[in-house]
């Protein structure tokens, strides 16, 4: 119905009228559709049809689908007969065999009169896709060929080739990465932006500027969205204590977004740099800490040269970052001189440990520092191939290991690759295992999508005649071969199912539409883990489908019978999971929410998972599993 309402002002009188306007239709229709599903699953859509007249009426129903996603009414093709009034529950039978989009609509016709409703979700695959990228790199001088489907199931396997002449096409997969990267913290938004701002122009279909200026108006206004009433930017929008570290890094890319030309409104950066200034006075920060202010307050016209004097007299005390980030604090100032002495002869030779919290570090953030810091100093010093190549080097499956060690490495690598001499000339054909070419050359980047049946099971031939180097970037997706197994690396997640009282669900048993059930979640770390914290762990407890999480929020002690629930850092409640971020200890940390079945059928339930955000050598992986939810009783 809708309701028009009318409303009359004449100086100090008014009326007022309104009429209501039914707008049911003779027939109506409706139906609970799954938000997501897995691949295997089978479930039971329920679809209500409604005469609303004073007349029987007789009703055909049709469904129709596309995609991986077969319907079948329950009922057969028998026409529905319903009194006037009278409202019948009718069921589709539907699977999901395979992954992709799948679309649905039911039709109910009366005379002439047709209802039709339809639904579209996803069908994501019941374990994750594996994906592996391999950089290569053909001389003009003959033929390589390269086999991408080793280790993968011959079936549904999607394959991208990239090619150029210029070696900045292999950044790509670690840019694809971190604009793919699923969480947002205040680090990890940060780096977002700064791979946007250095390398955006890699990424497909960003040729128009404006695509990656409104990316970057948009982090900008996201890390405004995080500022605290200190003016420093705290960890998780919503936060309200300050990051010291995380601030003074956010503020170092407002330096680089204000120098290529994106606004940078005072209103965050004015509080912020008080906010840092004020940490450096106190001189309670790490000395890294302290150097990046310095640097930072200097980009902004606010040098503290007396604090980079003390901060240069401990030298021997600072790493490789923090000298790069003092020596550049000192560029700023056009002293070349106090920059250069600033990088003693033992800088190349510092090793850093990897850091979990508190100011954020590794080998990778430390040697992506220095060659930025030593391409402003001369572009033609003896260290940069050094750094560079190191940091080529320490790149696996196209990327590095951390959102943090991603950004440092792109805006290094970027600024050094624009360095090099320009690309040589050379044409080539890429030949598939089915027999197809594929022509490129080195005056663009082509881009060529392959799947299973053109890889046909063989190898992919590279054919390059002319000068220098094709350089190729090679990505692939699909289901491995050999299926993962649970594994503890370092890390314990698991995850149990409980009833409304409190007792664990037994293996099997079976939910019905309407019942209520607690997702228990264990979090520690393993004895022969390095310390007794870890800290940023991400847990990804990926929902069976025809469950819905029922209130979004971690359990409490008083909702939980006779346990107590640990406090998380921060809890994501979205559609198709549940994200949970806090530390692992020796002692187990519980996490609790409740879930209901909302949709009757046969689930897959994919792995809980763990990880460090920081450290790839900390990671969980639970079983699989799967999951009955049965109708009604009264239907």
């Amino acid at each position: 119905a809708v309701t028009l309402r009318a409303v009359l002002v004449e100086g100090d009188s008014y009326a007022c009228h309104e009429q209501r306007i039914e707008l049911a239709t003779d027939l109506q229709l409706t139906a609970t559709w799954p938000r997501y599903a897995t691949a295997g699953d089978r479930f039971r859509i329920p679809v209500k049809v409604l005469n609303t007249t004073d007349a029987p009426m007789s009703v055909t129903l049709e469904s129709g689908f596309d995609g991986p996603v077969t319907l079948n009414l329950e009922s057969g093709s028998a026409p529905v007969d319903l009194k006037a009034g009278e409202e019948k529950t009718l069921w589709l039978e539907a699977t999901t065999p395979e992954t992709g989009l799948a679309r649905l609509e039911i039709r109910a016709s009366h005379g002439g009169a047709v209802e039709a409703i339809d639904a579209e979700f996803q069908v994501r695959p019941a374990a994750a896709l594996h994906q592996k990228t391999q950089l290569l790199q053909v001389d003009a001088t003959g033929t390589t060929s390269f086999a991408p489907h080793l280790g993968f199931e011959a079936h549904d396997l999607h394959t991208t080739v990239e090619i150029s002449g210029t070696s900045q096409i292999e950044l790509r997969p670690a840019l694809r990465a971190l604009m793919e990267y699923p969480h947002g913290c205040l680090e990890q938004t940060t780096s977002r932006l700064f791979a946007l701002v250095n390398t955006g122009a890699l990424l497909e279909g960003s040729s128009d500027a404006d695509v990656v200026q409104t990316m970057v108006r948009a982090g900008i206004h996201r890390l405004h969205a995080m500022q605290t009433r200190s003016g420093g930017l705290s960890y998780w929008i919503g936060d309200s204590k300050p990051a010291v570290w995380g601030s003074a890094y956010a503020a170092r890319f407002l330096v680089e977004a204000r120098s290529a030309g994106f606004d940078v409104p005072q209103s965050l950066t004015q509080p912020l740099m008080d906010y840092l200034a004020g940490q450096l006075r106190k001189g309670e920060e790490t000395l890294g800490n302290q150097a990046l202010i310095c640097r930072v307050l200097a980009a902004f016209g606010r040098p503290h040269e007396g604090w980079m004097t003390r901060i240069q007299e401990r030298l021997s005390e600072l790493d490789m970052a923090g000298r790069a980030h003092l020596a550049s604090a000192w560029l700023q100032l056009g002293r070349r001189d106090r920059a250069l002495d600033c990088l003693g002869s033992d800088t190349l030779n510092l090793v850093c440990r990897r850091t979990f919290n508190g100011r954020l570090t590794s080998q990778i953030r430390q040697e992506g520092a220095l060659l930025g810091t030593l391409i402003d100093l001369d572009p033609d010093h003896a260290w940069i191939p050094i750094v560079a190549n190191r940091l080529n080097k320490a790149r696996e499956n196209g990327r590095w290991s951390s959102t943090l060690e991603d950004a440092s490495a792109l805006s290094a690598l970027a600024r050094y690759q624009a360095l090099q001499p320009a690309a040589k000339s050379f044409t080539g054909t890429l030949l598939t295992g089915s027999g197809e070419s594929f022509a490129f050359d080195s005056g663009r980047t082509s881009r060529f999508q392959l799947n299973a049946k053109q890889l046909a099971g063989q190898p992919l031939t590279f054919q390059v005649q002319g000068e220098g180097q094709a350089f190729v970037v090679v990505d692939v997706e699909g289901m491995p071969s050999d299926p993962v197994e649970p594994y503890d690396n370092n890390l314990i997640v698991r995850r149990r199912l409980l009833d409304v009282d409190g007792k664990q669900l037994d293996p099997g048993q079976a939910l019905h539409v309407g019942d209520l059930i607690q997702v228990e979640v264990e979090l520690s770390c393993t004895p022969q883990a390095k310390g007794w914290n870890l800290p940023n762990v991400a847990i990804v407890d990926a929902l069976p489908a025809g469950l819905e999480v029922e209130n979004p929020r971690l359990s409490n002690s008083a909702q939980v019978v006779g346990q107590v629930s640990s406090r998380a850092d921060r809890v994501e409640f979205r559609e198709d999971r549940v994200v949970i971020f806090a530390s692992a200890r020796r002692s187990a940390a519980t996490f609790r929410y409740n879930l209901r079945a909302t949709l009757a059928g046969e689930y897959a339930v994919p792995p809980i998972q763990a990880s460090s955000m920081y450290d790839p050598g900390y990671g969980s992986l639970g079983a699989p599993g799967s999951l009955s939810v049965k109708r009604p009783s009264k239907q």
